[in-house]
């Protein structure tokens, strides 16, 4: 999503998210800049998990 989308326009299909109680779930391959409104699950290529 946020190779096609700005910053802005994701915090709006967050915010839409939240306001219709609608759970989102984005999958990435690079690490981004963090929130610490947001719960982040990081998978290495090992398998192994960082929460």
């Amino acid at each position: 999503m946020r190779s096609y989308l700005e910053n802005e326009q994701i915090q709006e299909l967050i915010k839409n998210a939240v306001y219709n109680e609608i759970s989102l779930l984005f999958i990435e391959n690079i690490q981004r800049d963090f929130s610490e409104m947001k719960k982040y699950y990081i998978i290495d290529k090992d398998g192994c998990e960082v929460y």
